[in-house]
């Protein structure tokens, strides 16, 4: 279930209901936060609409969303116009569509977002090259970071492309992020690292952490564990923790290797909970340590423990009520 999670974020107390609907959310009772924000709804109050609005498009549900949002954008509800500019723009991109889309954002409060995706629909309307790579990636990230409103994997890649092609190489990391994570094509481990290839060149080091980890754990027939662990721990080297854990445990997975480094490297990346977990493997198994079922004990606990706290945030994220 995706929690809405939407900037320009000054909260309202709408209605009686508030306390209620936030609660249903943190338990993941959409339903519930549904029938007591349609309420309110009801009785005519704008902020109750948007916000039902927004809960009906956290469960994909542009049918019964539509109507709601036009009623909010009847009213001139300028956050409403961001929402409305947003879907407008996930239909037909035709010239029409383009410029009611650019009217919904100018209309909308005036944000870093709304200017990025006027300059961006300026791009597809004047076939130009202005808008700027931020402008790509803050448009894109509305279509697929987890906490946004609503997502649509295929769109954010067809807008990152279009920068990449300019030279973006932040834009063709984040591509081929999607692309192993979301799996949006058949062959998308290859797909990820073909986006990324000229990123990995210019040293992006999100593209030389995303790609090194597909070569070290990602299919057989595209292993290629020399030159993943080596783009991985030149990723470590730039200042990517993470790329260090994941290197570490390549090392400490294989039958071979310099385990006292890993360690060495996972000691550096300890605020990760995926270094916990490699911690108890190191200690069950004497890679690079001695032997320690304590210190298994309690790197798995810390584990298990940092897991829980994050997937316990990743749930609870606020619910932004306008």
């Amino acid at each position: 279930m995706r929690i809405l999670f939407l900037l320009l974020c000054a909260t309202f107390l709408f209605a009686s209901n508030y306390d209620a609907i936030h609660e249903a959310v943190s338990k993941k009772d959409i339903k519930r936060a549904i029938s007591l924000s349609r309420i309110d709804a009801l009785s005519g109050n704008t902020k109750a609409m948007y916000n039902l609005s927004l809960l009906y498009l956290s469960e994909d549900n542009l049918k019964k969303a539509k109507p709601w949002l036009k009623k909010c954008v009847d009213k001139k509800y300028q956050r409403a116009f961001f929402v409305e500019g947003i879907i407008t723009l996930e239909g037909r991109r035709d010239r029409k569509s383009l410029l009611s889309a650019k009217d919904s954002f100018k209309k909308s409060l005036t944000t870093t977002s709304s200017k990025a995706f006027i300059n961006v629909i300026d791009d597809y309307l004047d076939k130009r090259k202005e808008a700027s790579f931020e402008d790509y990636l803050t448009v894109a990230s509305w279509y697929y970071k987890d906490k946004k409103l609503h997502n649509n994997y295929s769109l954010a890649i067809q807008i990152l492309t279009r920068a990449a092609d300019r030279g973006c190489y932040a834009c063709m990391a984040e591509m081929g992020e999607i692309y192993k994570d979301k799996r949006i094509t058949r062959t998308y481990y290859s797909d990820a690292i073909y986006s990324m290839n000229k990123a990995v060149e210019q040293k992006n080091i999100k593209a030389m952490r995303i790609t090194g980890q597909i070569y070290v754990f990602g299919p057989r027939e595209l292993r290629n564990l020399n030159y993943g662990q080596k783009l991985l721990y030149e990723a470590y080297l730039t200042g990517d923790k993470f790329a260090g854990t994941l290197y570490a445990n390549s090392i400490l997975s294989s039958t071979n290797g310099n385990y006292t480094k890993a360690i060495k490297i996972l000691r550096d990346s300890t605020d990760s909970c995926y270094s916990n977990k490699v911690f108890s493997h190191a200690y069950k198994n004497g890679y690079g340590v001695v032997q320690d079922f304590d210190k298994l004990k309690f790197y798995d606990v810390a584990y298990k423990k940092c897991l829980a706290e994050n997937e316990k945030f990743k749930d609870n994220l606020p619910l932004v009520i306008y």
